[in-house]
């Protein structure tokens, strides 16, 4: 019964604050919208913002404990190098081999002289070294005598079997690990680290042990130097899963973390990549680390206590930012939609006007923020409205004007057709056959030019009119012309404006080879790329300065008005404009030329 009415309740309460809000006016409505997006949004960023800065802090500690990794594998390897280093410079001694290799004793003079040479040179590689500890030889030759602190029997060492079970065929060196020493008179207090090399004569012959010595604190570089920071250890896993480890360490006093505890885990750890796990309720981060030359496993080990405190701190400092960017944005966004109202009202009042049929409109606000863009955009629509309605009356004007030029050289089309077939039949009865090709030839060029029908035609039907074309021109200029065509067979039956041809071979006779003295030569070539045709006509005329180059380039961009009745023929300004008219302003004629040399008029066409 309670949960029924609580329904009732809230459902009733709904009811009015929906009504409330459909009565209210735009301007509210959207600051209401707009703060319940923002307090989402800035919700979502802030937790975005903090997860950030929490994987920006994981990766500063990554970092250092990647440096500390790097600085201390550095240290290590330094020291394991010294050691390499040293043991080499006494085992490629051949005396020195052959002379602990003998199995009879020495005699004095020997003796004396390796003592002198051999054993000065390997005290002096401690003496220049100060990080070596110490530099041993013991030898499995009972004839050769001691030298104390260099030279001993292999009996005085304590584990000498086990060390020689570690050598093998391919193995020939041993790495022992904070051991307190290798003979009874060592000092117990100092920890050291060794490298065992076996020493052989031949191949297989045994015949010692050297051993070169760090103390481990100085061996193992920041190993003793991290741990005495409260937030990051460095500790070592030996092959045989031994933990190397400072137990002094204050991060093992603060945390109180169990030895035998910690070594279980780092010897089951199996991950390179750093990692969070849990160790005696302390949450850590652990990374891994090879060093292949000892066969060890390095770890770094860091509390995420700092961690949390310093997101702690982020996290508020987030919620507090959070909640002045809110009421800050709510204030600004009901300034902006007051504003964006206004402008919203000015350009509806345009609209209507443009609706009533008034293109003329002028919309007066800056483009300033996504409402000017958009009155912007309103005006530009408007401007190319009426350069449509301005190219469309120009293409029809060109069209009529080019079809008016060619009514207005018809004199009675019919009549003339009739008169120049009749002179053909006469000139053929009478056995004139240049003359019937020559009136052929006029009464096809003039059939072409004044049928305007078809605005488009195929480029064969133009070819075929410029053929016709010159056989009559060179009945004016006795064959002195040398037409030549090329064209790719592809592009032949390609559509082309009807007249736009014929008249630039016109104008290359009339002003490159009219006034030529020898014969003429007229190439029309053409080819295709892509989805373009370009066709060329090439003369070998009288050619043309640059400055008259320069002025017809200027001159075919306006079409003739022919107010002056000069010509009656469609000029190269008039087939250039209709050209950009039908296929747009990247068609149209190209002119090169040089000066006594040639002219050449390129016209670029879509393929169609």
């Amino acid at each position: 019964m309670l949960n029924l009415r609580l329904f009732f309740i809230f459902k009733k309460a709904g009811k009015k604050i929906y009504f409330r809000l459909k009565r209210i006016g735009l301007a509210r409505k959207l600051i209401l919208y707009h703060t319940c997006v923002l307090i989402i949004l800035v919700t979502f960023f802030g937790i975005y913002y903090y997860n950030s800065e929490k994987k920006s802090v994981e990766s500063d500690i990554i970092k250092l404990i990647r440096q500390s990794s790097e600085s201390i594998k550095m240290q290590i390897k330094r020291n394991i190098e010294i050691c390499d280093k040293t043991v080499q410079s006494i085992i490629s001694n051949e005396k020195f081999i052959h002379l602990i290799s003998q199995k009879e004793e020495p005699d004095t003079l020997t003796v004396f002289e390796f003592f002198r040479n051999d054993i000065r040179h390997i005290q002096n590689i401690t003496n220049i070294n100060p990080d070596i500890h110490q530099l041993r030889i013991f030898l499995d030759n009972p004839h050769f005598p001691q030298m104390w602190r260099t030279v001993y029997k292999e009996e005085e060492m304590i584990e000498k079997d086990y060390i020689r079970s570690r050598f093998t065929h391919r193995n020939t060196s041993y790495w022992s690990f904070n051991h307190p020493g290798s003979i009874q008179s060592d000092e117990k207090s100092l920890d050291k680290v060794s490298l065992y090399k076996q020493i052989r004569y031949s191949v297989n012959r045994h015949i010692g042990i050297i051993e070169i010595s760090m103390l481990s604190d100085i061996f193992w570089g920041d190993l003793y130097s991290q741990n005495q920071s409260g937030e990051l250890m460095v500790c070592f896993l030996d092959s045989e899963n031994n933990l190397i480890i400072n137990n002094q360490s204050i991060f093992l006093k603060k945390y109180g973390l169990n030895i035998s505890e910690l070594s279980k885990t780092l010897v089951e750890s199996n991950e390179i990549e750093p990692y969070y796990f849990s160790l005696d309720k302390n949450e850590m981060i652990l990374m891994k680390d090879e060093i292949e030359e000892l066969g060890c496993s390095m770890f770094f080990i860091y509390s995420t206590e700092p961690l949390i405190q310093k997101l702690s701190s982020i996290g508020k400092i987030v919620i507090i930012v959070c909640a002045l960017v809110i009421l800050l944005m709510s204030a600004v966004t009901y300034f902006i939609t007051s504003t964006l109202l206004k402008k919203i009202k000015v350009i509806i009042a345009a609209m209507r006007k443009v609706q009533k049929g008034n293109l003329d409109v002028q919309i007066p606000i800056a483009k300033d923020d996504e409402i000017g863009e958009l009155s912007y955009h309103f005006g530009s629509m408007l401007e190319k409205i009426n350069e449509l309605i301005f190219n469309l009356v120009r293409k029809e004007k060109t069209t009529k004007d080019a079809e008016v030029r060619a009514l207005l050289s018809q004199i009675n089309a019919h009549f003339i057709y009739n008169v120049l077939e009749n002179i053909r039949m006469m000139a053929e009865i009478n056995y004139q056959d240049e003359i019937s090709d020559a009136l052929t030839s006029l009464g096809n060029l003039m059939r072409y030019s004044m049928s305007w029908k078809r605005r488009n035609v195929p480029l064969k039907e133009e070819i075929e009119i410029v053929k016709d074309y010159i056989s009559l021109v060179n009945i004016r200029y006795d064959n002195q012309i040398q037409f030549r065509l090329d064209m790719e067979k592809e592009i032949m039956q390609c559509e082309i404006l009807k007249m736009s041809l014929q008249p630039i071979i016109e104008n290359a006779v009339i002003h490159g080879l009219e006034s030529k003295k020898e014969k003429g030569n007229l190439l029309v070539s053409g080819r295709r790329t892509d989805k373009k045709i370009h066709i060329e006509v090439v003369d070998n005329g009288t050619g043309m300065s640059k400055d008259t180059l320069e002025q017809i380039r200027g001159k075919i961009n306006t079409i003739p008005d022919n107010k002056e009745g000069k010509r009656s023929g469609i000029g190269l300004a008039n087939v250039n404009e209709r050209i950009k008219l039908y296929y747009g302003n990247e068609y149209g004629l190209e002119i090169m030329s040089a000066k006594g040399y040639y002219t050449k008029v390129r016209m670029t066409i879509p393929y169609q």
